[in-house]
């Protein structure tokens, strides 16, 4: 008869030799329990720990459960979206600001006078320009214009607009 022994490593079987003359009567009837030259140390099924590369599996899991926690806890921002461009005025609102505002302002934040940025949207629309699904024609001349003038990243241009990056690099 064979019976789990606790030094022998998981699965190992210790022989308790080829008859069962040493076991006592009670043990006959309880396959559980073997007589102590048998397996002078043996475990109960709970005291087992079964192991990977002689790590314990509850040592893995809680490696691996602790990994996965952080790395959804350090990606939050990709699940939980947030907007981002969320001031109360848009791009159009600032160009039409500089548009009915003073005569000065648009010179200075686009670099042209307001005659010169009207005739310049004329001759956009007489080539074909026109206004796009979202961006009309006029925040499309201002946002080049600023971007010319300033010489600002698209990230900062599409802050002031706030439109996306792809928007403005459109």
């Amino acid at each position: 008869m064979s019976s789990l022994c606790a030094d022998d490593s998981l699965n190992s079987i210790c022989s308790s030799g080829s008859s069962n003359s040493n076991k006592s009567s009670s043990s006959s009837s309880n396959n559980t329990s073997s007589s102590s030259s048998d397996c002078p140390q043996r475990r109960s099924s709970s005291d087992y720990h079964y192991k990977i590369a002689g790590i314990p599996y509850t040592d893995i899991f809680r490696v691996v459960s602790q990994a996965v926690i952080t790395i959804i806890e350090d990606n939050q921002h990709l699940y939980n979206k947030v907007p981002y461009h969320t001031s109360i005025f848009t791009g159009l609102d600032w160009v039409n600001e500089l548009i009915n505002g003073h005569p000065e302002c648009i010179h200075t934040e686009l670099g042209v006078h307001l005659h010169v940025f009207n005739a310049l949207i004329a001759t956009l629309q007489k080539m074909g320009y026109s206004d796009l699904k979202y961006v009309m024609l006029k925040e499309q001349l201002a946002i080049f214009l600023y971007g010319s003038v300033t010489s600002l990243t698209i990230w900062h241009i599409g802050e002031w607009f706030q439109r996306s990056n792809d928007t403005i690099s459109k």
